[in-house]
């Protein structure tokens, strides 16, 4: 690296026991040091600004998701008898057209969002606004995802297809999940900037016309509506964050399950825990055990760790299930859970296929919620999702990819809800992480200055990634973003969203 690009100050991190005198050495040569000196880490947290929204209904046609062909019709004779159509369409077995302008869609089929495109435009040119509104505020995984993220995908995919231009989409819904949708939307904006599409969760007694008039304005990814008061997502940068009321930690030989943990972060952050606190580890992944594991397995026991894998499917319930009874019946008492598992399919929307979306959700969103429902009971102390700060900024090529992250964002600020009932226990908090050097970008020296020019972010040294894990289990958000690297170029990207 460049000398110009910020550095950590190693002295101080020693001081302040974030790391060890052996990983002091270890950074600095990581960095080629010939000295220390203070940079400081980049903090930002998401909040919601109240800002009115006084634009009218635009007299321009739309197509209208409804939950119920009455609904579509409810909501035709709000929008009225202008010089513009009206489309409606709501989820049923099969494509039909079911009254003037009103369809029903199977939402688990592309094809019929192809048949919709194309009949309507066979009739006019096909709406540039468009309102979904049937996410259902009990809908479970299924209905969720089929409802949200492939349906506004087919629609997406298909405008694409056409070179439609000027696209206006909202997303409204009652479930707070469905907000996971501001990080697909944002990925949608980096690859066209003429696609402005919105989130937005309002309560269940929300009028129609408010939401309605979010088709007129976009001034942000994410929205929320309640009663008369609006407010709309910003990214904001913060002083350090510290906070003892919430704050969790790892213990000298606690018991940690580790998904995804036999590779990249997930191994990497389970070689500091047993080298640093003398862990109990089980590790799980895909992969069938092998002589690779074995070996894994063996580094981590010689720093004084207890360390088992065990094959799961983590996006598979009666694997988690299966998994959970294989380690009671061993006695085991978990302390603490990190949610590593998780993969990639990069391809731009218009390439994108229901498959390779279905690959990326797998693990970070079934699998979040596997964990959380078979671990329930467990008297966890911390429930760590690793996120990534895609669902902040979003990012061309990985629109589900971003939606998966965000989905972890929100889950983990609604298990809190549940631990203030008493529904779980143990801190829910998802990390955005920024790209680890060693966690799978494989980059020149070249390659490491151009990415950090565009980027801002300078990929993370395994030693700033354990300071960056203990203090996101030290600050007490349901959300941890902490960025490393050239702070006005980080500033702009973050807070210029």
């Amino acid at each position: 690296m460049q000398n110009g690009i910020i550095r950590p100050d190693i002295i101080n991190m020693v001081k302040n026991g974030e790391i060890t005198p052996d990983e002091a050495v270890s950074l600095c040569e990581e960095f080629e040091l010939n000295e220390c000196f203070t940079p400081e880490p980049f903090f930002v947290r998401r909040e919601w600004l109240l800002k009115e929204n006084k634009e009218a209904f635009e007299n321009a046609s739309i197509l209208y998701a409804g939950k119920s062909p009455e609904d579509c019709q409810r909501v035709k004779a709000i929008w009225g008898n202008r010089d513009s159509s009206f489309w409606g369409i709501y989820p049923g077995d099969h494509y039909q057209q079911t009254g003037e302008h009103i369809f029903s869609v199977n939402t688990s089929r592309e094809e019929d969002f192809t048949q919709l495109f194309q009949d309507i435009s066979a009739n006019c040119d096909f709406p540039d606004k468009m309102l979904f509104h049937w996410g259902e505020e009990n809908a479970d995984a299924e209905m969720l995802l089929q409802r949200s993220i492939y349906s506004v995908f087919y629609i997406i995919k298909q405008c694409l297809k056409e070179r439609k231009q000027g696209i206006r989409l909202v997303y409204a819904t009652e479930n707070q999940m469905d907000l996971a949708m501001s990080g697909f939307f944002k990925s949608v904006l980096k690859e066209n900037t003429n696609y402005r599409c919105t989130a937005v969760y309002c309560d269940p007694m929300q009028e129609k016309e408010n939401i309605l008039k979010e088709l007129s304005v976009f001034d942000s990814c994410a929205v929320k509506l309640s009663g008369k008061d609006r407010y709309i997502e910003k990214i904001r940068e913060c002083e350090q964050i510290n906070s003892e009321k919430d704050s969790v930690s790892l213990k000298k030989n606690g018991t940690y399950l580790i998904t995804g943990g036999s590779k990249g972060i997930g191994y990497i952050l389970a070689g500091y825990i047993a080298k640093r606190y003398q862990a109990s580890l089980i590790l799980c992944g895909r992969s069938d055990y092998s002589d690779e594991i074995e070996e894994k397995l063996n580094r981590l026991r010689e720093v004084g760790a207890e360390a088992r894998y065990y094959a799961v499917d983590v996006s598979d319930k009666a694997s988690v299930r299966a998994l959970d009874e294989k380690m009671k019946s061993e006695g085991i008492r978990l302390n603490g859970i990190l949610h590593g598992a998780g993969c990639i399919c990069d391809s731009f929307l218009l390439r994108k296929t229901k498959e390779e979306i279905a690959k990326v959700l797998s693990a970070k969103v079934y699998g979040t919620m596997n964990l959380d429902e078979v671990f329930q009971r467990d008297e966890l102390e911390f429930f760590v999702l690793f996120s990534s700060v895609n669902a902040v900024l979003g990012n061309a090529g990985q629109a589900d990819y971003a939606y998966a992250n965000s989905f972890m964002d929100i889950f983990a600020e609604i298990r809190n809800e549940r631990t203030e009932k008493k529904q779980r226990s143990g801190k829910a908090i998802s990390i955005n992480w920024t790209p680890w050097m060693n966690g799978g970008m494989k980059l020149s020296e070249a390659e490491k200055d151009l990415f950090v020019e565009r980027t801002g972010y300078i990929p993370l040294a395994d030693p700033i990634g354990f300071v960056f894990l203990e203090r996101a289990l030290k600050h007490g958000q349901s959300s941890f973003i902490l960025a490393y690297g050239k702070k006005e170029k980080l500033r702009q990207n973050f807070c210029n969203e």
